[in-house]
């Protein structure tokens, strides 16, 4: 009888496509991120900022209803 060689493939002939397409794509994505971190970070930080001034702006709480607003002391003069 023949014995079936336990040695480890290489190569990428023993993946399936769909195993293939989900390394790719991962690999990609860690490259993608790592390679424009700082935009990402600076985009997501000028989004936040923004949506910050607009809550402000309009007088709305987190999740965009109007804001509970405390009665403001009077000036005295």
């Amino acid at each position: 009888m023949e014995k079936e060689s336990q040695t480890p493939q290489k190569g990428w002939k023993h993946y399936s496509r769909q195993e293939k397409v989900m390394i790719v794509s991962i690999v990609v994505l860690v490259i993608l991120v790592f390679v424009r971190w700082d935009y990402i970070r600076e985009e997501a930080g000028e989004a936040f900022r923004s949506r910050i001034e607009t809550i402000q702006g309009k007088g709305m709480d987190s999740l965009g209803l109007p804001a509970m607003r405390m009665p403001t002391p009077p000036t005295e003069e």
